[in-house]
């Protein structure tokens, strides 16, 4: 056999190779931010992270290869394991470790102002029925959240989380430096926001997204808690 057929075999062979180690690369790639995507998502929407077979299930990858993406997330430090009752993530070990919840600091039940981020002090609240997730205490300040019982001087724990239902009371950033506590009623088509009160006297605050200002979620209200309720 000449030895131009056998050099052009042994090349085609190591570009089959290449190709093949270079298609299992993306497909791996591909996968892993599948998992990861499905993961956030839910971890916000529930608390906690799926077993194995739900993330089997909802996004098509292998058992085995998600059990190697969820050892590569834990090596990276964003799961922590619990050998065989599966994975939380590392910030909810944290959460578990600290004395109580944050108090961070006052969010507005009237018109925005602006949200100290410093925290004042860790309370330590029952957590059943809170579920999963990395939760923190705004201090309430003003009346326009009344009508739902939550008053001035009023701990107001809340679930850190980038989204909201239509609906919910959340913890919203305007403008890039002013919070408040309000209902969430987005229209998206329109590009605005209606920052809703639970008080008669006062007026929605509708937020122009599609204008420019700037608006984030920080997190959606889960519980009231009374001062006399702590001592």
């Amino acid at each position: 056999m000449q030895m131009w057929y056998i050099s052009f075999c042994r090349l085609r062979d190591l570009v089959l190779k290449a190709q093949k180690e270079n298609l299992m690369r993306m497909n791996s790639a591909e996968g892993f931010a599948r998992v990861s995507a499905f993961l956030a998502d839910y971890m916000q929407h529930h608390g906690e992270i799926p077993t194995v077979r739900e993330i089997e299930r909802q996004t098509g990858v292998s058992r085995s290869a998600v059990g190697r993406y969820l050892q590569r997330l834990e090596e990276e430090g964003v799961l922590v394991s619990r050998g065989g009752r599966g994975y939380i993530s590392a910030a909810e070990e944290v959460r578990q470790q600290q004395p109580g919840l944050p108090v961070v600091g006052t969010v507005s039940c009237g018109y925005t102002k602006l949200a100290v981020q410093d925290i004042k002090e860790y309370v330590s609240l029952p957590m059943k029925g809170l579920g999963s997730g990395n939760y923190y205490i705004l201090e309430a300040d003003g009346t326009s959240m009344i009508n739902i019982g939550i008053e001035p001087g009023d701990y107001v724990v809340c679930r850190q989380q980038p989204t909201a239902d239509r609906g919910q009371v959340i913890v919203a950033l305007v403008g890039g430096e002013e919070a408040t506590l309000k209902r969430y009623y987005p229209n998206f088509e329109e590009g605005y926001v209606d920052l809703v009160p639970e008080n008669d006297d006062m007026p929605v605050q509708r937020v122009d997204v599609k204008g420019g200002t700037a608006f984030e979620i920080q997190g959606v209200a889960v519980k009231v808690v009374k001062l006399e309720d702590i001592a």
